[in-house]
């Protein structure tokens, strides 16, 4: 747990400590589920973040980027989150930095042409890149395709639904000719057990009576 963490279920825990029976033990999973939830939140964002990096480092063919631009940059991806981290407000500077911190990769001073702004090489993400976003011979990331359905299933799926859903009407054929008020055959039979008329009764039973 980290420290803010811990400040917070330290005085939850005391007060499942007084309460006694089977709080203490309820108390200790359901923290343990949150915190467990919260790293693997933390990880997928990770992910995404050097996914995307790796993406605008091969977009720029370069292989140092100013932080500047490289916020920039992440902002740009709708599908990402950078472009409204933070309340609505882009990822900064100090956020990435914060984000990257984990990874052991920090911002550095990078000469770019005449200029030397703090930035990041492409070599400080290698490491990062093959442990956490690993490519397949697609070029795409193996996470991102484990991700998706078999087509196949989708398919199979799909065509035993339509098969079940084309089955013959329920009313029998001859029902389609006049029988003068009679009753339409091979609607419902009236069986035991399904609120038919049984036998020694002349009064058959509502039909929905034998779902009730």
């Amino acid at each position: 747990m980290t420290d803010r963490q811990q400040d917070g279920a330290e005085p939850l825990l005391s007060i499942a400590e007084m309460a006694g029976g089977a709080w203490p033990e309820a108390a200790r999973a359901a923290l343990i589920k949150l915190c467990a939830e919260g790293q693997v939140e933390d990880d997928s964002v990770g992910a995404r973040l050097l996914a995307d990096i790796r993406q605008i480092f091969e977009q720029h063919k370069t292989d140092r980027l100013a932080s500047i631009d490289l916020v920039e940059a992440l902002g740009k991806i709708e599908t990402s989150p950078w472009g409204e981290w933070a309340k609505g407000k882009p990822l900064s500077q100090t956020g990435l930095a914060k984000l990257l911190r984990p990874f052991e990769i920090s911002p550095r001073s990078i000469r770019i042409g005449e200029n030397t702004p703090k930035g990041y090489l492409l070599e400080q993400f290698q490491d990062a890149f093959q442990r956490y976003v690993p490519v397949g011979d697609s070029g795409a990331a193996v996470s991102a395709q484990s991700a998706t359905p078999p087509h196949d299933s989708t398919e199979a799926a799909s065509a035993h639904f339509s098969k079940r859903n084309t089955e013959g009407d329920v009313a029998a054929a001859e029902c389609e000719t006049p029988n003068k008020d009679g009753i339409c055959g091979g609607v419902a039979d009236l069986t035991p057990g399904m609120g038919a008329e049984t036998e020694g009764n002349s009064e058959p039973k509502p039909f929905l009576e034998g779902f009730l």
